[in-house]
């Protein structure tokens, strides 16, 4: 699954009028606007320091736009009405004013990213922020911080996790190969090591606050059950241990993992996976070729069968289309303690034959309990590609658990009304079964 995979899920698509929303192909604002600067409550940065990896926003003619945030994109709808853009999601709405082509967006309150056309800062445009992975030496003077030489916060603290804009938990080692240490001086300096770049500056504790300053920058960091929490900029939070261990509590898999360290055989694991699943199907990232799936979003069905070696296979749909008929291997891990399911080469996905491996399924490492998850990029054989999510739960569970923005789109509209009767016998009335189950 890709790296935070969950930035893309945040702004699952909404239907919205067509009515003022979009451009024709001449419209000056029609065109892809590059991050230049961030300002967090009047304390601007480039956006290359804040965001290594991009920030962007592309307007299309169809009044589709695409946000890309750190190498993320996420599929929204846009308007322009005099000097007011909109960015639309299923659960919230984004502005920004474009003047003298200039974008000025209001990611949140407070935080606003400037853009243009060419990735140029205008002009008088100038920062007041140091990236903390620049080299910055302490001023040969420090402030007078006064410190036990007993503090039990000084010494090294090393980075385990990060979050980010979404509050969604990865390992910081999927971000930083080369990780992150702070070392908390007695004396009130600090050296901070991010991905293989020091910096230098000051420390200083007040109750469970410790605030950094690198810079001249303060960042605030937080002590909870003896994790460091040390929001390095907007969006982006690391969490630091005193042995870069994982801390419990923040993957989101407690439950899960719970639920499947009692899976303690095969035929356990199987029966996991046999039967009907309801969930959803959404298409959020394309090349040029599949633009007009940008957006697709559908309920979608499985029926799995298995067998008592391991083999299964997985019948899926959605309202209107056939996805495919593919065969998985589950098989368990951890001395028994989890289960998972991969592809095994034989079967088709989107009328293309699928490859050994393409999906593996590890449930108990998912955002949900209960879940499947897949997060993939399909390519055909022209080299033409689309990015596309699955999350399906078993038919009969409500999802009141699941974030709203990751619901099915008729979750509300049917399903908690229909959940328990059988699923094949409500998609047999209404006709929309896969071929090979009609």
């Amino acid at each position: 699954m890709k790296k935070g995979i969950s930035l893309l899920l945040v702004f699952a698509m909404c239907i919205i009028a067509l009515a003022a929303c979009g451009g024709s192909s001449n419209d000056p604002n029609i065109g892809e606007w590059l991050g230049v600067t961030v300002d967090v409550f009047g304390t601007t940065d480039t956006v290359s320091n804040v965001y290594p990896d991009g920030f962007s926003v592309e307007l299309k003619t169809n009044d589709n736009a695409t946000l890309s945030i750190e190498g993320e994109s996420i599929n929204v709808k846009w308007k322009f009405e005099g000097t007011t853009l909109t960015l639309s999601a299923s659960d919230m709405d984004i502005t920004a004013t474009i003047v003298n082509g200039v974008m000025t967006l209001e990611l949140v309150e407070g935080i606003y990213i400037t853009l243009t056309k060419d990735g140029t800062p205008p002009a008088g445009t100038s920062t007041n922020n140091t990236n903390t992975g620049t080299n910055t030496e302490v001023s040969e003077e420090p402030p007078d911080i006064s410190r036990e030489e007993s503090d039990p916060n000084a010494g090294t603290w090393i980075g385990a996790l990060y979050k980010d804009l979404f509050d969604e938990y990865g390992e910081l080692s999927d971000y930083y190969a080369q990780g992150s240490t702070l070392e908390l001086n007695t004396d009130g300096t600090i050296a901070a090591d991010f991905n293989g770049d020091t910096s230098r500056g000051t420390w200083k504790r007040e109750g469970d606050t410790i605030t950094v300053n690198i810079g001249g920058v303060d960042y605030p960091s937080i002590l909870e059950n003896g994790n460091l929490i040390f929001e390095m900029n907007i969006g982006f939070t690391i969490i630091y241990t005193r042995d870069g261990q994982i801390p419990e509590g923040y993957l989101n898999n407690d439950a899960n993992t719970q639920e499947q360290e009692t899976i303690l055989t095969l035929s356990d694991a199987i029966a996991w996976w046999d039967g009907t699943w309801y969930g959803s199907f959404f298409v959020y990232n394309t090349n040029d070729a599949y633009s007009d799936y940008d957006g697709y979003f559908e309920d979608a069905y499985a029926l799995i069968t298995t067998e008592p070696s391991g083999r299964a296979i997985v019948y899926l749909w959605t309202d209107s289309m056939e996805l495919g008929t593919i065969e998985l291997n589950i098989y368990t891990y951890d001395n028994n303690a989890h289960h998972a399911a991969i592809t095994t080469g034989e079967g088709y996905l989107f009328d293309e034959d699928i490859e050994y491996g393409y999906w593996d399924i590890f449930p108990s490492r998912g955002r949900y309990a209960n879940m499947i998850e897949i997060d993939e990029r399909f390519a055909d054989i022209d080299g033409d590609w689309f990015d596309y999510e699955i999350l399906l739960r078993p038919w009969g569970m409500d999802w009141e658990d699941v974030d709203s923005y990751d619901h099915p789109r008729d979750y509300e509209d049917w399903y908690l009304e229909l959940m328990h009767r059988p699923m094949l016998e409500v998609l047999a009335e209404w006709e929309i079964l896969h071929p090979d189950l009609q």
